[in-house]
């Protein structure tokens, strides 16, 4: 009977961790490819760790721009669940600007800002 009990543990001790590595294995290849719509960056490093909610995932991620809410939310939609839940995502962006000798690369377009003269003539809404 022990032997049994032993194997069942040790079988169901398995195949969590199967789907474990399963999970994080699908997660970095959908990271990756949600990454190619961002010119310039890539994931350095992931690691995983279970919160109060679910699990999160903690991207590094090389970019020549920070990473906004809203980027995240659009590259956290395209992780998998895990059991059942939904995954909350961490983006660190590590900033690093890529040059040629023509000049940066993945540059975003130029936004458009106010010298601190022009700010203080603008009334405020």
């Amino acid at each position: 009977m022990l032997l049994i009990a032993l194997t069942g543990l040790l079988a169901y001790n398995l195949l969590q961790s199967i789907s474990r590595q399963r999970f994080e294995s699908v997660t970095r290849e959908r990271l990756i490819k949600a990454l190619e719509a961002y010119p310039g960056c890539y994931l350095a490093d992931t690691r995983f760790q279970r919160g109060k909610s679910g699990e999160i995932v903690m991207a590094v991620v090389r970019t020549p721009y920070s990473f906004d809410p809203k980027k995240v939310i659009v590259v956290e939609r395209q992780l998998p669940p895990r059991e059942g839940q939904p995954v909350e995502l961490h983006i660190r962006s590590v900033l690093m600007k890529e040059t040629t000798r023509e000049g940066y690369l993945h540059e975003l377009p130029e936004e458009k800002t106010q010298s601190p003269e022009q700010a203080e003539e603008t009334p405020l809404p």
